[in-house]
């Protein structure tokens, strides 16, 4: 499992870093990847797509994604019930709670 704090901006400039990132730390093929987007203060259209792309395992992201900090965030909680993406994540309240569930 592999348990990344995203922060600030995720838009066309940023999204290319993060995704080079989880490819690098997903080569490892870990069975879970948790991103916690409660520092994110903008998710653009790229950043959809990246999240999109890391739920479905594609372009070299491996694990089974869970998103935390989503509800507390309204940038973030707003762009995703707005597009109606929202269904489509596995989101959670609590980052500790749900890191003991899966190692469990």
């Amino acid at each position: 499992m592999i348990v990344i704090a995203v922060a600030g901006e995720l838009d066309m400039a940023t999204a290319p870093q993060l995704r080079t990132y989880l490819v690098d730390k997903s080569a490892s093929r870990p069975s879970h990847v948790v991103l916690n987007l409660a520092a994110v203060t903008f998710l653009a259209s790229h950043g959809l797509s990246l999240l999109i792309d890391a739920r479905d395992g594609h372009g070299g992201i491996h694990g089974q994604l869970h998103l935390t900090g989503v509800t507390p965030n309204r940038q973030v909680a707003r762009t995703l019930d707005l597009t109606g993406l929202t269904p489509l994540f596995d989101i959670h309240d609590d980052e500790a709670e749900l890191i003991q569930h899966l190692t469990s």
